[in-house]
């Protein structure tokens, strides 16, 4: 079994969630925060800047004059997609690259990311949640434990097959070969970037909502959305395996098949213009 202090010590080697983006999307908690307020601390974000830019500019928007000034590319972009892209800026970084543990080719695991994210915000609207960006944020977060499990998977993936195979669900699996499964080790990833309680157990318990201590709309939003993604095989690596199923989530929020069929319809021209904006 593998050593669960060199799981977590690892945990405490990742880069640290950038503070120029976390005062940034502090601030944008505030409905009275101006773009220049924002502009005078992102200006010393490079990697921020040039990607305001690069999308305000892109034919997109196909405006006919040029955005030099980030102070305008923040108001072209909305406080919406200004969240959006922050929070992509910070973690994309960390998304790149194979995740052989999972089965997930270059990219794969951040377009699931994306995709989860994505749903999330259109069942958020669906049920009246009140904070998309919290709800977006999180979906975007929720399988970041697999950057440091991905390793540990990897070697020892036969004996969490072995254990699908006799029925167990895949994160049940992880945790019984590794000692900890890809939710909870995300949650103490989310702890040491100083994240609410919310996102922390949201991100822990989003395979199983009802194990969490306090049952949570935001938890199980991302649950819905991940387990929405799945069915439709988005990024899903070897998760696909068998997942245990929560059958309380879907009433919680008095979702009808109509409207998840409705969801289903919306999903791809939504996901194409998240992924236009974000990547």
């Amino acid at each position: 079994m593998t050593d669960i202090f060199e799981v977590v010590k690892k945990v405490k080697n990742l880069p640290p969630f950038p503070k120029t983006v976390r005062r940034a999307l502090d601030m944008l908690k505030k409905p009275d925060v101006s773009n220049q307020q924002l502009a005078q601390v992102l200006i010393y974000d490079q990697a921020v800047t040039a990607n305001v830019l690069r999308l305000c500019n892109s034919a997109y928007f196909g405006l006919n004059r040029e955005v030099t000034s980030l102070r305008d590319g923040l108001t072209m972009l909305g406080h919406k997609n200004t969240h959006q892209l922050l929070v992509a800026s910070g973690i994309l970084p960390l998304y790149q690259g194979e995740h052989d543990g999972y089965c997930l080719a270059p990219g794969e695991l951040w377009q699931h990311s994306m995709a989860v994210a994505t749903m999330a915000e259109l069942l958020g609207e669906k049920v009246g949640w009140p904070d998309l960006p919290l709800l977006f944020t999180t979906a975007l977060l929720h399988d970041i434990g697999k950057l440091v499990l991905a390793q540990f998977v990897a070697e020892e993936f036969l004996l969490i097959q072995d254990l699908v195979g006799q029925g167990k669900p895949f994160t049940e699996a992880e945790g019984l070969i590794i000692g900890m499964d890809h939710g909870q080790l995300g949650g103490l990833i989310a702890l040491e970037w100083k994240f609410p309680e919310p996102m922390v157990s949201a991100i822990t318990f989003h395979h199983e909502p009802e194990q969490a201590p306090t049952a949570s709309d935001l938890t199980a939003l991302v649950y819905l959305a991940n387990n929405l993604v799945l069915f439709l095989g988005v990024g899903v690596g070897v998760v696909g395996l068998p997942m245990a199923a929560d059958t309380g989530a879907l009433q919680r929020f008095k979702l009808t098949q109509n409207d998840l069929d409705m969801l289903l319809v919306m999903f791809y021209p939504r996901l194409e213009l998240a992924q236009r904006n974000l990547n």
